[in-house]
């Protein structure tokens, strides 16, 4: 048991990402262009989606402890090149070297913590863990920006700090990083399999496009929009941004009491679309409650999304059900970096972000409106 709390506390520890909501923000105050910023932050998101099909071998030989360890310390290398210098060259690497740090430790954490929680706590543990992490995000979204005032580096200094100490957590838990044991090849399965129909791979689509739209939104364009068009000050920029991760706390903490009701999925596809909407208004006031109806939209997109998928994902064999359910983050990334790319291009060629929100908006109506009749036919 005195392992599991070391890994719940890293679980805690290792969301404080300082820099998150301020690399957009950092490489325009660095020189760097719309389509170089929105490039930059896609090819993180292709890395950490498709590292993992790559590191098999890596992760064959590393028990989950050890993909823990090995990844935050590649995070803390990617994230030290930030500090080091602004050149392309460094910038590229680094958000390459962050990505795979990801892709090794995403997921991880939450199984390992499962498999050493007692049944009659385990409730309980997840429910303060998932708070603590929700907290933490929000205190490290304004500490980084008071940072950005005192270096502009400071917030990648102090995210590597933060990597450094999760990997001590793990590291004080005392488990075996590496794994010793004798594998042989299994036959991986091909084709859909039985049961994955293409209902599931509508609302497998729906969880990823979301999800694309709310981080593609929160990470560039709603940075260059607070910092670049309404030149507001960092400190406010980073407390409207931790109102994204509050309420989506809130929506977290309250998906369980509506689990199985469809108002879940009313809120989540209302806040994204209210939310985006929100961002064609004019000031920081409809910024924050754009934020606020956004981060509802990302507290309940995924229980929203579950509800749907449990019927199928029951129907299927735990193979194929680990396929579907690691595919959905894998396709969030891909569609994330097409989304960036997309609308770093569309910033260039109009010199609007409002044209590009508009797209957004327009790709989020003709989504919610597909996934309502598709929900209400099948209830």
């Amino acid at each position: 048991m005195r392992a599991g709390r070391w890994i719940e506390s890293y679980r805690i520890v290792s969301r404080a990402y300082f820099h998150l909501p301020l690399v957009a923000v950092f490489l325009l105050m660095n020189g760097y262009q719309p389509l170089q910023i929105a490039f930059m932050l896609a090819l993180y998101g292709v890395v950490a989606a498709l590292a993992d099909l790559g590191l098999g071998w890596l992760k064959g030989r590393l028990t989950l402890a050890g993909s823990l360890v090995v990844g935050e310390s590649i995070k803390v290398v990617g994230l030290l090149l930030m500090v080091v210098d602004v050149q392309w060259g460094f910038v590229a690497a680094s958000q390459i070297l962050s990505g795979v740090g990801f892709s090794l430790t995403a997921g991880v954490d939450g199984a390992l913590a499962s498999s050493l929680r007692g049944r009659e706590t385990a409730a309980a543990q997840e429910s303060r863990t998932q708070m603590g992490m929700f907290l933490i995000s929000f205190a490290a979204a304004v500490l980084g920006a008071f940072a950005l005032l005192v270096w502009d580096r400071l917030p990648f200094l102090l995210s590597a700090l933060a990597a450094l100490v999760s990997m001590g957590l793990v590291l004080a838990a005392r488990l075996p990083l590496r794994d010793s044991r004798e594998r042989t090849a299994v036959p991986r399965s091909r084709g859909r399999g039985p049961g994955v129909d293409a209902k599931t791979r509508f609302w497998a689509m729906y969880y990823s496009l979301n999800r694309a739209l709310l981080l593609s939104s929160y990470t560039f364009l709603i940075p260059l929009l607070l910092f670049g068009a309404y030149r507001i000050s960092i400190v406010l920029f980073g407390v409207l941004m931790g109102i994204y991760t509050l309420l989506g706390l809130v929506a977290a903490r309250l998906s369980p009491r509506l689990a199985g009701k469809p108002v879940l999925f009313v809120f989540s596809s209302v806040g994204l679309v209210l939310g985006i909407a929100l961002l064609l208004g004019d000031g920081a006031v409809f910024a924050a409650c754009a934020l606020a109806a956004l981060g509802i939209s990302g507290g309940f997109v995924r229980p929203a999304t579950m509800i749907s998928l449990t019927p199928a994902l029951e129907r299927v064999d735990a193979d194929q059900r680990v396929r579907i359910l690691r595919g959905l983050e894998r396709n969030q990334g891909l569609l994330q970096a097409v989304l960036l790319l997309a609308s770093g291009v569309s910033l260039t060629m109009f010199s609007s972000i409002e044209i590009t929100i508009s797209g957004y908006l327009a790709i989020c109506v003709i989504l919610q409106i597909a996934a309502g009749v598709v929900f209400m036919k099948n209830r």
